[in-house]
């Protein structure tokens, strides 16, 4: 007899939800539609459940689609966007006829999986600004406050090294009254010059990630730290409020794990990713090998 699987703790937000209270929250967005709601929260439900298994049972079980059908208007989109919301998943939505556009070939249908990786780096990449929002909004008023009192980056420079305590306590209450004043949002339009990074290799991180598969992430996250590592800096005149803005992206840049934010939202992708693929219908072969229907036999198989 087959040992039986071993369930261990969920760590997902809806683990703890039945379908009853699963279709209560999405009463709150989504008028009528019960049956609906019915059938999804009990397809999430499973989901939940293959998530906690054991990993040498979790294999064996695979995920199901969900064929949803009606008008338009009657809020399919929109139940899929609320449960991806709910579980904190990773979720595009998509035209089966865009892969039919060119000829008999369209789109490459694997570029489905590339669009969900994307919308997955971005949606962690997002969580981890907010948690380090804070710091990094901390480190550029720092920064802010150094540049108003020195005058710039190479006054900075040339001003560190030893210095009398009288200097010192000076500059501590200089510092204490220029944060009150920053604080008070009485220097948002004084221009200062503060020091930037140019020459970034990616615009972000969700740019470095575009299209890059499990296989491809050490080797292209190996020579995406290098180019980041040899950017170079510049000196520019903004405003502060413009200061805090650009200095605050740059550390907080600094502050996140990139690595862990892309192996993160592939796993994420690989574990919960939700795709909504819409005007199915529109490929349905009617049984002919001819006609206007040709161009969506290959599609059909490959979705």
């Amino acid at each position: 007899m087959a040992p039986r699987p071993l369930l261990v703790k969920g760590t997902d937000p809806v683990s703890h939800l039945t379908p009853p209270q699963i279709v209560e929250q999405l009463d709150h967005y989504i008028v009528g539609q019960v049956e609906a709601k019915r059938a999804l929260a009990l397809c999430l439900r499973e989901r939940e459940r293959r998530k906690r298994l054991d990993p040498e049972f979790r294999a064996e079980v695979g995920s199901k689609n969900v064929m949803v059908i009606g008008p338009t208007g009657v809020g399919k989109t929109e139940l899929a966007r609320r449960l991806a919301r709910m579980v904190e998943a990773p979720f595009i939505k998509t035209e089966a006829t865009k892969f039919t556009e060119v000829g008999y070939v369209g789109r490459d249908v694997e570029s489905i999986v590339r669009e969900l990786a994307d919308a997955s780096v971005s949606m962690v990449h997002q969580e981890r600004l907010t948690e380090v929002r804070d710091e990094a909004e901390r480190l550029a008023t720092e920064r802010i406050l150094t540049y108003l009192i020195e005058g710039g980056p190479a006054a900075v420079a040339e001003s560190e090294g030893p210095s009398t305590t009288n200097e010192r306590a000076y500059m501590k209450r200089k510092r204490r009254a220029m944060a009150r004043r920053l604080a008070e949002h009485e220097l948002d339009e004084r221009v200062i010059e503060i020091e930037i990074e140019t020459d970034e290799p990616y615009s972000s991180v969700v740019e470095f990630a575009s299209g890059i598969g499990p296989e491809e992430i050490h080797e292209q996250f190996q020579e995406f730290m290098s180019q980041v590592s040899a950017t170079k800096k510049r000196s520019r005149r903004v405003s502060v409020r413009e200061a805090q803005r650009i200095l605050g992206e740059q550390e907080a840049s600094k502050l996140i794990d990139l690595e862990d934010v892309v192996e993160t939202a592939l796993r994420r992708v690989e574990e919960s990713g939700m795709v909504f693929l819409d005007e199915i219908d529109k490929l349905v072969s009617r049984g002919a090998d001819y006609g206007p229907d040709v161009s969506g036999e290959g599609v059909q198989r490959d979705l």
